[in-house]
C-alpha cells in the first residue's frame, strides 16, 4: 500500500542511487514543517484527493526535484484519498465533502518509493525543530 503522500516528482529506476543521496541530504537540511489541507477535489471524476495550501516550504521541496514529472503533466500537490470510476468517486466525493472540515497535517520526512509493485525505497525524517 502507497502511504498517504505528496508527490514531488517522477523518475525513471535509473536515477535511483543519485535520488536517495539528494533526499539523504536534503533531510538533513530541512525540518519539519505544517500544510494546511483546505478542500476535497478530484480529478476527471477518477480520483478524489484533498488539496494542500501550497507554501514555501513545499515549493522548496518541488524545486529540489526539478519539477520532474512522467508523461509531462503538471505538477497538482494532492493528497489521493479515493479511486474509482466516475459514479463511485461522485458518490464518494458527495459524501465526504460533507463531513471534511480543513486541517493542519505536519510535513515529517521525505520518501521514494515506486507505486507498482507499492513499496518503500527510503524513508528519511525531516529535522525536528
Amino acid at each position: 500500500m502507497i502511504p498517504y503522500h505528496i508527490s514531488l516528482g517522477s523518475f525513471s529506476l535509473n536515477k535511483k542511487t543519485e535520488l536517495e543521496q539528494l533526499i539523504i541530504k536534503k533531510c538533513s537540511e530541512t525540518t519539519m514543517f505544517e500544510i494546511e489541507l483546505l478542500k476535497i477535489k478530484d480529478f476527471n471524476h477518477k480520483v478524489m484527493f484533498i488539496k494542500p495550501q501550497i507554501n514555501d516550504e513545499l515549493l522548496n521541496l518541488h524545486k529540489t526535484f526539478n519539477g520532474n514529472y512522467a508523461d509531462n503533466y503538471k505538477w497538482v500537490p494532492h493528497i489521493t484519498v479515493f479511486c474509482g470510476n466516475r459514479l463511485q468517486v461522485i458518490r464518494a466525493k458527495k459524501y465526504i465533502k460533507t463531513e471534511f472540515t480543513p486541517f493542519t497535517a505536519t510535513i515529517a520526512a521525505i520518501e521514494m518509493g515506486e507505486f507498482f509493485p507499492a513499496k518503500t525505497i527510503i524513508n528519511c525524517p525531516l529535522q525536528a525543530d
